[in-house]
């Protein structure tokens, strides 16, 4: 059994069908997951293309395979390609004051209809996989390596945020968050893990203006004599102490070598 799809984004796309699998979708192809489970089904790439031509490249391998015929789950040998559908101005500005600002009755249905349902483990377990999937390929990476929010970006965020209060957690909020982490095991990171964390922030600098701001939020900062007896009371393990000092002599001799380097000076 075959079915073909299209996407700018092929593993969001993928977590779209699992998410609507388990919201119960009627679809065929749904269906067909929610029974026999997304392990039974290969996912296979089978052209890339410009996105003015996913649409054409679709409807061309629905025909080929016989996606439409008893083989297939596909529903229609004219995909529309929502991702690709363009709206009109009227369309848009409803849309987006219906999803920004919902109504207090909106926010009641949505409420009741989330209260007491639960997720079985087998689709805790297919999120969880699709999940880890998607943010572990190299596609994903790649994007991510290229991501950058622009200044103008950044002061819409703030300026959004801005007297907004933020979320207050009740005190037995807070001593359950402490005792889950006080008893939980930490994890140990393997030299490999530990290796490649460092070439990816090797040579990393702090913009002067990110800087500014932190050393802006630390000024005039008080620390409660409980915070300073708690401390005053850490100590460091001989192990801790010996990396730390071979850290910073290290660290010292690079600075040094990229001094001479640039002073054209051989040792």
């Amino acid at each position: 059994m075959v079915y073909v799809g299209s996407s700018v984004d092929l593993w969001r796309r993928y977590g779209q069908h699992l998410y609507k699998v388990d919201r119960g979708s009627k679809i065929y192809f749904h269906r067909a997951l929610r029974e026999f489970g997304p392990d039974a089904f290969d996912f296979e790439v089978l052209t890339r293309c410009p996105r003015h031509e996913l649409l054409g490249q679709e409807r061309f391998y629905i025909a080929l395979l016989g996606a439409l015929s008893v083989s297939g789950f596909n529903g229609s040998a004219k995909p529309t390609g929502g991702h690709t559908r363009p709206c009109s101005l009227v369309t848009r500005q409803r849309l987006s004051e219906a999803t920004s600002n919902p109504s207090a009755e909106t926010l009641a249905k949505r409420r009741a209809k989330a209260t007491g349902q639960k997720r079985t483990p087998e689709q805790r377990a297919r999120i969880s996989a699709g999940t880890k999937a998607c943010w572990t390929s190299e596609e994903m990476r790649a994007r991510r390596r290229g991501w950058a929010v622009s200044a103008e970006t950044r002061a819409k965020i703030s300026a959004a945020k801005k007297g907004k209060p933020g979320r207050k957690m009740s005190e037995e909020r807070k001593a359950a968050i402490s005792l889950l982490h006080k008893t939980r095991p930490r994890r140990r990171w393997t030299d490999e893990e530990k290796a490649k964390m460092s070439a990816v922030k090797m040579g990393h600098r702090v913009r002067p203006d990110v800087r500014e701001r932190i050393g802006a939020t630390q000024k005039g900062r008080v620390f409660s004599d409980e915070h300073r007896a708690k401390l005053r009371g850490k100590k460091m393990s001989p192990e801790a102490i010996q990396k730390r000092v071979a850290s910073r002599r290290a660290n010292k001799a690079k600075r040094e070598a990229e001094r001479l380097d640039g002073c054209g000076v051989l040792p």
